[in-house]
């Protein structure tokens, strides 16, 4: 992974500077080198990743939320009793249809819920719960809250950059890919506190109305 690997080489960086010996300059700036070349592949990375969801051709159609959900919960929920997760479901009536990608939409719901799930891997009381809802400026929002660790402040304040992570082995693209979607969509996508411990993931998808507009245009 391109972050551990550049924390990696300026720990060691600052290591061989701490010995204040003159034969550690080589290995000091080698190690920079390794670092500043870890940065540059990070940002191919990210640069590819972003490539791959432009070229396939966006495909925006009126659909339901709900509909999206009922998907995701057949993919990415399947194993969560065996994992003892508790998973509620609050899907709103008589929702707004949205204007979406449903596969990019339905990419960002499996996101959300693969994070809360993982969040629950340590956790005591493992709920996971998704709700569907009209939201304010006539949009449609979906909510994913789970009553994992919850996130740390400086954590939480830059969550959907590219490479920030509270997974061991994660890259940290996932939820910066899927701010881009929401964006791209003309939605929001935010985090907050559970209330009753945890996180909540919440994004936003402009309505459409009843002459087929969205409402955002």
């Amino acid at each position: 992974q391109p972050p551990t690997a550049i924390a990696s080489y300026i720990q060691a960086a600052r290591r061989n500077l701490e010995k204040g010996r003159d034969d550690t300059r080589d290995k000091v700036f080698e190690n920079l080198d390794k670092a500043v070349a870890q940065g540059t592949r990070a940002a191919e990375i990210i640069r590819r990743l972003r490539q791959f969801i432009e070229k396939r051709e966006t495909e925006y159609l009126q659909g339901d939320i709900n509909g999206i959900v009922e998907e995701v919960r057949a993919m990415a929920l399947i194993d969560a009793a065996r994992k003892g997760v508790k998973v509620k479901m609050n899907l709103g009536r008589n929702l707004p249809l949205v204007v979406m990608d449903r596969i990019q939409i339905q990419q960002v719901v499996v996101n959300l819920v693969r994070n809360s799930l993982d969040a629950l891997a340590e956790s005591k009381r493992s709920e996971l719960t998704v709700t569907t809802s009209a939201a304010e400026n006539n949009s449609v929002e979906v909510a994913v809250s789970d009553t994992g660790p919850g996130l740390p402040d400086e954590v939480a304040n830059q969550l959907f950059k590219p490479f920030v992570t509270t997974k061991p082995d994660g890259m940290g693209v996932g939820l910066s890919i899927c701010r881009s979607i929401i964006d791209e969509h003309g939605g929001r996508l935010w985090t907050t506190p559970n209330p009753g411990g945890g996180t909540i993931f919440c994004f936003t998808l402009p309505a459409i109305s009843d002459t087929g507009e969205s409402y955002d245009q």
